[in-house]
């Protein structure tokens, strides 16, 4: 590293502990309120309540900042004792100048967010007082941090001086990110630290009145080196710096400490131990939990949502008659946006709950069929949706459930991820979900996903592809709350059938397959998109009940209906009520016109049918609290220790980078199972040693085990 590097490195303070738009940390690597709390991926320990406090109060730290408290947002409260002070300086892009700011949990955490340009970063305006003998003394640092794509230096503290010289400056390198620190004349230490995964992480450095230091992360020593002795005196003391010129702290912190002497590595460690949760090293961690169906129960006409005993189905966009929807019913019992020929009175009758949106919903009084509203669809991929978002959500009705979905914003980042996460984590939110068409679009989508996620996209149009997007989802989240999957059954419409960078549309099996991978996922519910969009407020000679019928492709593979589109528009001299499944229609004015075989894979109403009364059958499985346990690094894998049948229950898919194979998986520790069942599949399986095999011949096939708990 150069010079002007290292000056880099404390003149830009910090791009802080970033948890950003593209990779948050994942339900299994936040801290949660529970009396088990989770912990990070791959058994990474995390942040837990009771304990901890305990344990740095034992070291009398200087200050302690623990982030548990709401009004932490602005001014974290010291508690050391000491009553010190820290100010928390800030600014973010939307959806005003106000800090990006989400307020800690029970646990203690807080989220910062800068952008590029604007500053983030916390004042300690009294360090010059109560740390003016640290260059004698020496002093400790520690945090518990979660960093998402570190792709700038970041200054975890710095101590200034009164000198020309730098002062001492602890932080993460870019190059590796790993831990280092510097003193006067830039002389930097970089120690043998690799980068830091995606995840909640013990982070401590401690340095003596020689300037000698001592790196730790996850209680274990990692490095030392030397800095030099401190120049001048001290003048101010940060975390980040409030000259960032391009840079900026970001990121998820908890219980923060500063010390007043070179902690021993034993009590670094017991600080460390006392924040993790024992488990089995193979339990991945309980995931981040919601509270279940129950967490309904709170808003207005959600009671059907509560209800532990299904596992809900939903149709985005439901194109129907009234008369319809009795038959709509066997593939989804909810929908998220209807077209205006459905009635309130008929959802009602049809059992069909809905949550509405403001423009294009059906018209009608809302009544028990409208259980939440939808503010904005992919408000984060455009500014103006943005600011649509913002003043429906002013509008909500009070009491009742606010969801929306998102898109590129948040699966491939088209726009400045500093302005998605807030949008996607704003607490007036309590349902998200996201969606990703790399099934049934074009392959541009599966590039933009090897770019974005690093997955080829050669394999990027998979089952897999579906709970990865949920899971991607959940990282923008800072509290606990449902997400749920999205799955596209139809041709999205980005080329011609037949033309260069046509995509096939998904089969019955992939449909299966991808619902099941949203439950891998954690999906709390699944909406079916079925991708048509009849548009009778445009086009009203459309509304010709004939050929509106046809634009559900849920109910109509089974029939020879044409599929409509919004915005169609007929060839010049075609009458719309005559239109036969040779007649090519265009969809944007010299592009194209689909015909339903193109559009849609024949057999998959029947099976969301099926799939559906496999879930309602497992419902209280999947609505219970479940585990990532590693039965088999190539396997995604979702367990159920304990359910109210007395059984344990695994899910398991292949990872999105394999097809086929055989597989043996590892039961956990104390499970004395002699056989496992596999369930809807009358076969079972021997355990040997506490091991079974099964395998797999098709990306999109997955298994669902059960043995007695």
């Amino acid at each position: 590293m150069t010079s002007t590097n290292r000056r880099t490195f404390l003149a830009l303070g910090a791009a802080g502990v970033t948890a950003t738009a593209v990779a948050g940390c994942s339900d299994d690597e936040q801290p949660t309120p529970s009396p088990t709390p989770a912990t990070s991926q791959d058994a990474t320990p995390t942040v837990t309540p009771g304990g901890l406090k305990e344990a740095v109060l034992a070291d009398k730290p200087l200050l302690y900042l623990d982030f548990q408290d709401d009004a932490d947002a602005k001014n974290p409260a010291d508690q050391s004792g000491n009553k010190r002070k820290a100010v928390l300086h800030g600014k973010m892009w939307w959806p005003n100048d106000a800090l990006s700011l989400a307020a800690p949990n029970a646990v203690g955490r807080a989220f910062y967010s800068g952008v590029s340009n604007d500053e983030a970063w916390i004042e300690i305006p009294d360090a010059r007082t109560w740390l003016a003998e640290a260059p004698k003394t020496g002093l400790t640092v520690e945090m518990w941090l979660c960093q998402d794509e570190p792709n700038f230096n970041q200054t975890l503290f710095k101590l200034h001086s009164t000198s020309d010289e730098t002062g001492w400056s602890i932080g993460l390198r870019q190059e590796g990110n790993g831990l280092a620190a510097e003193g006067p004349g830039y002389k930097a230490v970089e120690l043998d630290s690799a980068k830091l995964p995606k995840a909640w992480h013990h982070v401590a450095m401690s340095i003596d009145a020689k300037g000698a230091v001592t790196g730790y992360v996850d209680g274990k020593q990692i490095g030392t080196g030397s800095i030099g002795l401190f120049v001048g005196k001290v003048k101010s003391a940060t975390v980040g710096t409030k000259d960032g010129k391009g840079a900026s702290l970001s990121g998820q912190w908890s219980h923060y400490a500063i010390y007043g002497s070179p902690l021993s590595a034993d009590r670094i460690k017991a600080h460390h131990d006392a924040g993790v949760q024992k488990v089995d090293p193979a339990i991945r961690g309980v995931d981040w939990w919601f509270g279940g169906p129950a967490y309904y129960k709170q808003f207005t006409n959600a009671e059907v949502l509560a209800d532990e005993k299904r596992f809900h189905v939903a149709e985005w966009w439901m194109n129907a008659f009234d008369e319809d929807l009795p038959t709509e019913k066997k593939y989804a019992d909810g929908a998220v946006v209807v077209d205006p020929q459905v009635t309130p009175e008929g959802l009602r009758k049809a059992g069909i709950w809905t949550i509405r949106t403001t423009g294009m919903d059906m018209t009608g009084k809302p009544g028990a069929e409208t259980v939440g509203w939808l503010p904005e669809d992919e408000a984060d991929m455009a500014t103006e949706k943005m600011a649509k978002m913002e003043e429906n959500l002013k509008k909500h009705p009070r009491g009742y459930l606010a969801y929306s979905n998102f898109g590129t914003g948040v699966t491939i980042s088209s726009i400045d991820r500093y302005r998605v996460r807030p949008l996607v984590d704003r607490p007036n939110l309590h349902q998200v979900s996201a969606d990703l068409y790399s099934y049934c679009f074009s392959p541009k989508v599966c590039q933009q996903v090897e770019d974005a996620w690093g997955v080829p996209k050669e394999i990027a149009r998979r089952a897999a592809i579906h709970g990865m997007t949920v899971e991607r989802c959940r990282a923008f989240l800072t509290r606990p709350r449902p997400v749920w999957g999205l799955v596209a059954l139809g041709h999205g419409g980005v080329t011609a059938p037949g033309e260069p960078g046509w995509s096939s549309v998904p089969s019955a099996d992939e449909v299966e397959g991808a619902m099941m991978s949203c439950i891998l996922g954690g999906a709390s519910g699944i909406l079916l998109f079925p991708q048509t969009f009849p548009d009778s407020k445009k086009a009203p000679v459309w509304n010709a009940k004939t050929a509106y019928k046809a634009g559900d492709t849920v109910r109509d593979p089974k029939e020879t209906h044409r599929f409509w589109y919004a915005r169609v528009e007929p060839k010049q001299g075609v009458d719309p009520n005559t239109v036969t499944d040779d007649t090519w229609l265009s969809w944007r004015p010299g592009v194209f016109g689909v015909r339903d075989k193109d559009h849609f894979a024949r057999g998959v109403s029947d099976r969301v049918e099926q799939v559906k009364a496999r879930l309602q059958t497992h419902a209280p499985v999947f609505n219970a609290r479940s585990v990532h346990k590693t039965f088999n690094d190539k396997l995604y894998t979702r367990y159920w220790p304990t359910t109210p049948d007395g059984n344990s229950y695994l899910l398991a898919m292949q990872k999105i980078e394999h097809y086929s194979g055989e597989y043996q998986l590892q039961l956990p520790e104390g499970v004395d199972a002699k056989q496992v069942e596999v369930v809807d599949a009358d076969r079972t399986l021997e355990v040997k040693d506490g091991v079974f095999t099964d395998s797999f011949a098709h990306e999109w096939e997955h298994r669902l085990y059960r043995w007695k708990a």
